[in-house]
């Protein structure tokens, strides 16, 4: 719910936000809203749990993700 209410207020498609969370419950709240979820394990929940709570790509830390931000969203455009 809180995902598709930013969508609402954004005025914006599932398909236009990414979601980027770091734990379970934010990711499933994600996914359920039909976002491009990003998981990040910045503390002690492993990164299977982040996959199987539905994130699409799991970074092993923020640092990982910062460098991978940018071909991310290039990737994310096509």
């Amino acid at each position: 719910e809180p995902y598709m209410k930013g969508q609402m207020k954004a005025n914006a498609k599932p398909n236009e936000c990414l979601v980027i969370e770091n734990a379970p419950l934010g990711v499933q709240s994600g996914h359920a809203a039909g976002c491009f979820v990003v998981g990040v394990t910045t503390g002690p929940i492993p990164e299977r749990d982040l996959y199987k709570a539905g994130a699409d790509i799991v970074y092993k830390s923020m640092l990982a993700f910062q460098e991978a931000l940018p071909a991310l969203l290039e990737a994310l455009k096509a």
